[in-house]
């Protein structure tokens, strides 16, 4: 019998992808793991792991063996890199049809502290719900796609 995960699941897993970990999806039980890059060096180097100071990050280190031991058995969900949240800002900005609001954006994402200013001027200008709406479905796509490019079936809720 397939596996079918939540879409909100894969959505909220993607949100919290960062640079010093991955999310996995195991395709044999369905279940979505969360681990740390450093997991993946410990159990490359197991005379790390036996220095572990809690649980959990030995729990994240046997993770990491299971998968380096069994790839084809768990995908990684799209890295930050592969949803490019600047480039959501960005698509956003171009969509929306009052001009100075527009400006206001470009403005607001250049340079230094760029999701920042933007979060500040959303409020400001009065488009944060559309803001968030535009993001939630973006997210949605890339977990859709994602989803269809493993076969990997999915309920919405």
């Amino acid at each position: 019998m397939p596996i079918t995960v939540k879409l909100k699941e894969i959505i909220q897993e993607m949100e919290f992808s960062s640079d010093e970990s991955t999310s996995w999806f195991d395709l044999n039980t369905g279940q979505l793991l969360w681990v740390p890059d450093e997991a993946f060096r410990m159990a490359e180097e197991p005379e790390r792991v036996s220095a572990l100071p809690d649980p959990e990050e030995e729990e994240s280190v046997e993770w990491a063996r299971k998968i380096l031991q069994d790839e084809d058995g768990y995908v990684p969900l799209p890295s930050r890199w592969e949803i490019n949240e600047y480039r959501i800002m960005e698509n956003f900005i171009d969509s929306l049809s009052d001009e100075t609001v527009r400006n206001a954006l470009y403005r607001a994402i250049r340079g230094k502290g760029a999701f920042r200013a933007f979060k500040d001027r959303i409020d400001d200008l009065g488009v944060r719900e559309d803001w968030f709406g535009y993001r939630e479905a973006a997210f949605r796509k890339i977990a859709v796609e994602w989803c269809e490019e493993h076969g990997i079936s999915f309920l919405e809720e």
